[in-house]
């Protein structure tokens, strides 16, 4: 049936994107950027993401553009560029299988794209993000119900099991429940960032959303969003009263999802809090791959150069097959591994330059600390959510922008043209007035 729906799928998002439905193509990106559990083969197998980029990389390029990607946009992606150039030399030097870093390497460079073409759509943040969030929402609760369904014996479908686990985690329809916390903690500071030009219902919605990221059962997204909810607070402290009556309607919700996770993995509540523990589970899978990547990186030139992207499986291949490996599930060992020294200084010029275009760094403060956090226990730097959050940070206000079509600026939600002034309020004058003025 897969290889049916995807064709279908893949025909619609191409007469979304080329018919100019430019919304719609946020919710076709948002959707397959969630989508990484899944495997499409249309002439080539890959994730729904990697066919969706090139249906909207072409999109944007053939259709005259609404607006200019910023400069910012496009230094950002010239380092990226530098990046990925030398990320293909080294894997082709170095990697047991070349071609498959070189796959990757395209799927990440179409990822990037998305701070090239989502700019030129000519939206503005406030349409992009309530769209965005009414696809994170749908998805979330997706996610508990399909968690809670698995709690319960009923089903486990779109649910994880991993190595030692006693009990269901969340995923949805994403590839893991780290991707699924790290997504869902990511969009929750991408609202916060865009919190003046939202509407309530996206700002409410975050409670939800957290609710998932929480079903993940993952030590670093219970991290992230308490420490992203105490900067939060903190930034906001002049906020109290409002913080306190929405903690007192949020937190009973978090907390009873999350109780009964609790009550269902027994063993597992204690690890979970227990933020040390790599001696079973995941943590034990993560603490052995890394020690065997930085073993590797001591020994000869590794630490310069690097071996190559997505090196590490296929170094280790024998473990992988036996399932008692992965993938370097860290960001921060990942790219030293895979470009070495003199990758890793590149990649983190063009985080450096993408920390210095966002315009109010204080209030992206929450997104940039959750990125590093989550991205200590998974890697996610080739998939398109990542880049689509970090081009959602860059793009102009919802007054700042302007769309050269009036009705093409209508809100999504109450119907408002975001940015245009207001419309003077206009008194009846009543019908005597009006014939005592005729006869003045």
């Amino acid at each position: 049936m897969l290889a049916v729906m995807a064709p279908a799928l893949l025909a619609l998002a191409a007469a979304v994107a080329f018919a100019g439905a430019r919304r719609w193509s946020i919710v076709v990106a948002v959707v397959a950027a969630l989508g990484t559990s899944q495997l499409w083969q249309v002439g080539i197998t890959a994730r729904p993401e990697v066919f969706v980029c090139v249906i909207l990389l072409c999109s944007s390029a053939l259709r005259p553009p609404l607006a200019a990607a910023p400069v910012a946009n496009r230094n950002i992606l010239t380092l990226l560029g530098f990046w990925l150039a030398y990320a293909t030399a080294v894997s082709l030097a170095f990697s047991p299988r070349p071609a498959d870093s070189i796959s990757l390497i395209i799927w990440s460079a179409l990822s990037m794209s998305a701070l090239w073409w989502l700019p030129r759509l000519g939206l503005t943040a406030r349409e992009v993000v309530c769209f965005g969030t009414a696809v994170v929402l749908a998805h979330a609760l997706f996610a508990i119900g399909a968690w809670l369904l698995a709690q319960t014996g009923s089903a486990n479908y779109f649910v994880f099991l991993d190595f030692g686990d006693t009990n269901y985690r969340a995923r949805g329809i994403t590839l893991e429940p780290n991707i699924l916390g790290s997504t869902s903690v990511a969009w929750i500071t991408v609202v916060y960032y865009w919190r003046h030009v939202v509407p309530r219902w996206v700002l409410l919605s975050t409670v939800p959303i957290a609710a998932a990221g929480l079903t993940s059962l993952t030590r670093t997204t219970i991290a992230c969003l308490l420490l992203v909810g105490a900067i939060i607070a903190l930034r906001n402290f002049g906020s109290f009263v409002r913080g306190a009556v929405l903690a007192a309607v949020s937190i009973p919700v978090l907390l009873s999802v999350a109780g009964s996770s609790v009550l269902a993995a027994q063993g597992r509540a204690a690890s979970l809090l227990d933020f040390n523990d790599f001696s079973q589970g995941t943590g034990a899978f993560r603490s052995r791959s890394w020690q065997l990547a930085l073993d590797d990186l001591s020994n000869g030139t590794g630490w310069l150069t690097g071996f190559g992207i997505n090196s590490f499986p296929q170094r280790y291949e024998a473990y992988v097959n036996h399932k008692s490996l992965d993938y370097l599930s860290n960001f921060w060992i990942t790219t030293l591994y895979d470009t070495g020294v003199v990758g890793a200084f590149l990649l983190v010029l063009a985080l450096v330059a993408i920390v210095r275009a966002v315009p109010r760094k204080y209030d992206a403060l929450p997104f940039f600390i959750g990125f590093a956090i989550s991205q200590s226990v998974t890697s996610t730097s080739w998939l398109l959510f990542t880049w689509f959050t970090v081009a959602a940070m860059l793009l102009p206000n919802a007054v700042e922008a302007q769309d050269s079509s009036p009705k093409g600026r209508v809100d999504p939600v109450d119907g408002s043209i975001p940015g245009a002034p207001p419309r003077p309020s206009i008194t009846p004058v009543p019908a005597a007035r009006r014939a005592l003025g005729r006869h003045h």
